[in-house]
């Protein structure tokens, strides 16, 4: 019933036998003549077409031997659906007339018969394992297949090998009948290799620097005499190992000095960042780690024998020259540092004879060009080539890409034995090496870090009296941003949990939440709001603590419990103010007690006397604003007026005045 195209390799013949019985379920005679016509994926025919790559009958008028009429369905270079309807031609016209006995043959399919790169997928049962922490943990790989018109029933036996950049993957199967081919993969050594986030081609973390004293990148000395570990721009500036424009000739980088970033604060973390001269993608100084340069990203190709996609622009069912078509993009390999393009290996001199680079030897460092398809094949990028563009300036560069760390080389299937990564040749190939790249990612449980797991209280909600502690006024908020992750910045595994809880106010974005499983670029991210639960109460909420805590989860350890840390803050806070309008008489040798009310402020509150003074005997609680005696003299007002001033715990005050009229 399925049979391969014509040259594929497969089956590409089918016997078709069609039963002429008699009114009495018997064999018809001998020599009862019977037609055949065939309806395929290029139409329908009734005689042996002069197209070659058509498909066809051996056929088309037979006659009967022992009730059997029968015929073979050749296959052409088009893949489709088949039917064969035969009738016996009882008049001899070659004809089938109506009322002339006629039947169809079973479905018949024609397939492609070799894998096309086109419908060559990779999918995987977990994306995210526990590889760190745990041998075992598992996943897996399966290869589906199909030809170019997208069956997969005639390419069961197919073989595809797997390759892995961590851990172990079995490294061949076999595709069964429905054209899928499925491996495990399991977490163990080797890890996955670290991606180096000052590589300037990495498309995540690398941001473009100067390395001026060729060491690598350098965060600065600090000049910072607050201790606090940030740039304020009334203290000392940083002092800079990089290239500046020193505007006020002080041999230091100030602030607002080029290439000084002008102090927005994207990320928030109140510093000032500095380093030597590099581009800031994102304003917020240079990104050593974050975001996630794909540190525990794991490259696994699959690798099968087949054809390169084409567009069949004529609909012949075969490649013809100008057709547009896919190259391969050569030989396949690990992309061991996430950057898209096949790193070669580079020459070092291996000082102390050990037959591998060690950190300081001297090394060659390979200054690529843009990644290119070499159509013409003569070894360099002639006009009209694609290429990647790789810093974005539309034009095909053939240097400056070079990383100032050493490469040894990305590991790759030498497919055509040279010893050597090539290219894509730039024509189609109708038997060559087809692959696909699948990322995975092994994460360890959370970790605790200024780029991993951490509470962010947002800039403009810091205590200006206490950075690490939240501060709302009445009737506003405090925002925080919740991060989670493992040490490379990687979201959690699947099954993994944040809870997140707040112990007053009126608090958005708190709960419990399940971490899908997920490979993206950086931490599990929530955004929370603590709010003033009432606006119209002046007493602040004090000492209010945001909590996170949550479960690292493996397939076989279960779930480990964590805790990211808490912060406390005040919410609904407003300035101290005095409500007492007056005080109210008193008379001389008669005991006196009145208390001067506040509302809103935050306690402990300091009462004083900051104007005039208090009718003689009488005096104030410092602690309490009660006013207390034996008046000893008359007053009288306004002669007699004092100031009475609050402060409370943050340094805040209001002051009111008042006159005690004292009569005899």
């Amino acid at each position: 019933q399925v049979i391969g195209l014509k040259n594929s390799g497969q089956t590409e013949n089918s016997l078709i036998t069609f039963v002429v019985k008699d009114v009495n379920g018997f064999p018809s005679v001998d020599g009862t003549r019977v037609l055949f016509t065939l309806i395929g994926p290029q139409g329908t025919s009734t005689s042996a077409p002069t197209d070659l790559q058509r498909e066809a009958l051996t056929t088309y008028l037979t006659s009967t031997t022992s009730g059997n009429a029968v015929t073979t369905l050749l296959s052409g270079s088009v893949a489709g659906p088949v039917r064969i309807i035969a009738c016996v031609d009882g008049n001899g016209n070659l004809l089938c007339d109506a009322g002339e006995i006629t039947s169809s043959s079973t479905p018949l399919s024609i397939g492609g018969g070799v894998p096309s790169a086109t419908h060559f997928s990779v999918p995987r049962t977990i994306i995210n394992l526990a590889g760190l922490d745990y041998v075992n943990e598992q996943t897996q790989l399966s290869a589906f297949l199909a030809d170019r018109f997208g069956n997969f029933n005639v390419l069961e036996g197919t073989s595809v090998s797997f390759y892995t950049e961590a851990g172990a993957i079995d490294r061949s199967a076999l595709t069964d009948a429905d054209g899928t081919a499925t491996v495990t993969l399991r977490t163990q050594n080797p890890m996955p290799i670290d991606t180096d986030p000052r590589d300037p081609l990495n498309p995540i973390g690398g941001e473009t620097y100067v390395n001026g004293n060729e060491n690598g990148y350098d965060g600065g000395t600090v000049d910072d005499p607050d201790g606090d570990g940030c740039f304020n721009p009334a203290t000392p500036s940083f002092i800079l190992n990089g290239p500046f424009v020193d505007s006020n000739g002080n041999g230091i980088r100030d602030f607002g000095e080029a290439p000084g970033e002008p102090f927005v604060d994207e990320n928030l973390d109140g510093c000032y960042d500095v380093g030597e001269e590099f581009q800031d993608q994102d304003g917020s100084g240079y990104d050593l780690a974050e975001p996630n340069p794909r540190d525990g990203w794991v490259t696994v190709p699959a690798v099968a024998k087949g054809e390169e996609a084409f567009s069949d622009l004529n609909g012949n069912g075969l490649y013809d020259a100008g057709e547009p078509f896919t190259d391969n993009g050569g030989e396949p390999f690990i992309d061991a540092n996430d950057n898209g393009i096949y790193d070669k290996k580079e020459s070092f001199v291996d000082a102390n004879f050990n037959g591998t680079y060690d950190l300081g030897e001297a090394f060659t460092d390979i200054d690529a060009g843009e990644p290119y398809l070499d159509v013409n094949g003569n070894g360099s990028h002639d006009s009209g080539e694609p290429f990647t563009d790789l810093n974005g300036n539309l034009s095909y560069d053939s240097s400056g890409f070079a990383d100032g760390v050493y490469d040894p080389g990305e590991l790759f299937v030498d497919v055509n034995g040279d010893g050597k990564w090539t290219h894509g040749n730039g024509v189609w190939d109708s038997d060559t090496t087809i692959w696909v790249s699948q990322k995975l990612v092994f994460t360890s449980g959370a970790y605790i870090g200024p780029y991993q797991s951490r509470i962010v209280i947002n800039a403009d909600s810091r205590d200006p009296l206490a950075p690490s502690k939240f501060f709302s006024t009445n009737g506003n908020c405090s925002n925080f941003d919740v991060y989670v992750s493992d040490v490379n910045a990687n979201t959690l595994t699947a099954g993994s949990s944040v809870t997140i809880t707040a112990s007053g106010g009126s608090a958005t974005g708190t709960g419990t939440f399940n971490i899908a499983d997920t490979q993206s670029i950086g931490p599990w991210h929530k955004f929370v709001t603590i709010c003033d639960a009432n606006s119209a109460d002046f007493k602040a909420q004090d000492g209010i603590t945001l909590d996170v805590k949550g479960k690292s989860s493996s397939q076989f350890a279960g779930s480990l419990d964590f805790s990211v840390g808490t912060v406390t803050g005040l919410i609904g806070y407003a300035n101290p103010f005095i409500t007492t309008g007056s005080l109210p008489a008193g008379k001389v040798a008669t005991a006196y007690t009145q208390k001067v009310a506040v509302d809103a402020g935050l306690a402990a509150f300091n009462f004083t006397i900051t104007s005039g003074t208090l009718p003689a005997g009488l005096t104030l609680n410092s602690n309490t604003g009660e006013i207390s005696g034996l008046p000893s003299a008359v007053t009288a007002c306004p002669a007699g007026n004092f100031d009475v001033t609050v402060t409370d715990a943050r340094g805040n005050s209001d002051t009111r005045t008042f006159c005690i009229v004292v009569t005899p």
